[in-house]
């Protein structure tokens, strides 16, 4: 069972099918994703909004996003600059849009597509100058107008239609100027699935083994995730009391350098907005504990 990470890594992927059995999309439905030219073509022909994308570098740079083929969590994505020495073939040029970032959570089963919610992604301004698209964060239970989610939705299933995916999946979007693009598809488990009802990685097993399990209910909780990164160089100390809503923990003794991960914080509440400003608060606890002592 596989998550983000082999974006950069098909060989990886590839050779582990050899020897188990992988339960998600197969290394080759995978691999389409990581394939922009074909993508981007695939998003024309359906008509699906998206940015404008290149695959040689645009001769002006201003309003320009340079962006890696394989990569995940938006770390190496920068404002394009011509003056930068670059490898052709290890990036892609789109148009900057300004506006609200966010996923959709989807399973896909026998070619079935369910919905299980919208998100809102962000990064962490606090680094936006060093990594001005760094993944940081994601809130469930988003309440985005009607008309952007039917477009979502529409997008969905004719990918879905296109590609044989199964299992759990997410689609990244941005709404810009009223209009909602759709920048990728990520043909694996998405961090958004921790957000639902534990119910749904039993429907993703189901899915990638060909069961049926689509009419299982569950309900929504706003929930959130975000990786706490550290303001400054520092060492994990051995006698921290972890609080329950601290995951992915680091080892005692670990260094931990200015901008690198700490550790994930989760919270809930009662709408999107609540949840987001208490990952806000436990974030400064968490920084505060260890970088102030106090």
């Amino acid at each position: 069972i596989y998550g983000s990470g082999f974006e950069a890594h098909g060989n990886v992927l590839v050779k582990i099918a050899q020897h188990w059995q992988v339960m998600g999309n197969s290394p080759e439905v995978f691999q389409c994703f990581q394939d922009k030219p074909q993508f981007f073509a695939n998003l024309s022909a359906l008509s699906i909004a998206h940015p404008k994308t290149v695959f040689e570098p645009p001769m002006v740079t201003e309003c320009w996003l340079q962006k890696p083929y394989r990569g995940s969590g938006g770390a190496r994505i920068t404002p394009y600059k011509a003056e930068r020495i670059i490898d052709r073939e290890l990036f892609y040029w789109q148009r900057w849009l300004s506006g609200e970032t966010g996923s959709v959570s989807f399973l896909v089963s026998e070619g079935c597509v369910r919905i299980l919610g919208f998100n809102r992604q962000w990064v962490d301004r606090q680094y936006a100058d060093q990594w001005p698209f760094k993944f940081s964060g994601i809130v469930n239970c988003v309440r985005f107008e009607n008309k952007y989610r039917k477009a979502l939705r529409d997008s969905l299933l004719r990918l879905c239609s296109m590609y044989s995916l199964r299992g759990l999946g997410s689609l990244d979007f941005i709404i810009s100027e009223g209009t909602c693009y759709v920048l990728e598809i990520n043909a694996r488990i998405p961090a958004s699935a921790q957000l639902y009802d534990r119910a749904v990685f039993d429907r993703h097993i189901d899915a990638v083994s060909g069961r049926r399990g689509m009419r299982c209910k569950w309900r929504n909780k706003p929930q959130g995730y975000q990786v706490v990164f550290a303001p400054r160089k520092g060492v994990i100390p051995a006698d921290i009391d972890w609080p329950a809503w601290v995951v992915d923990i680091p080892a005692c003794g670990a260094i931990i350098g200015q901008g690198q991960p700490i550790c994930s914080i989760m919270a809930g509440g009662k709408n999107a907005g609540q949840v987001q400003a208490r990952l806000q608060q436990r974030q400064t606890f968490i920084q505060n504990i260890l970088f102030t002592g106090c």
